[in-house]
């Protein structure tokens, strides 16, 4: 009786994670990328800061400028460098976030763009 709740239980759990699109294989497992604290805590500053003006979504419009693929590899918009700026001086209608932002901020910041 145990062996067959257990045999249940183990067909369940693949079906739901199949459907749940959940990766299965060693290659989709490997291929999931773990989001580093930076990146974490740099989504929470912009979506605390930017999103009220900027979208990460391709193709969406927003306010200020789409930050989609910004920093993106290989051909990124932006430098590192130039996004420093923009924070602390502003930029057109953007206001300067210089004395809002802490240098780790902005760092993290940073780390989340290279992910859009």
């Amino acid at each position: 009786m145990l062996k067959m709740v257990m045999a249940t239980a183990t067909v369940a759990l693949v079906a739901s994670v199949v459907v749940l699109g959940i990766p299965t294989s060693q290659a989709q497992i490997a291929a999931v990328k773990p989001v580093s604290p930076q990146v974490r805590a740099g989504q929470t500053q912009f979506e605390q800061t930017c999103m009220q003006c900027h979208a990460t979504v391709e193709g969406q419009v927003s306010f200020g400028p789409n930050l989609h693929g910004v920093l993106k590899a290989p051909h990124p918009r932006k430098t590192p460098a130039e996004v420093r700026v923009i924070l602390k001086d502003g930029k057109g209608k953007m206001p300067p976030f210089g004395d809002k932002l802490a240098p780790k901020d902005v760092d993290n910041l940073i780390a989340y763009l290279r992910t859009l």
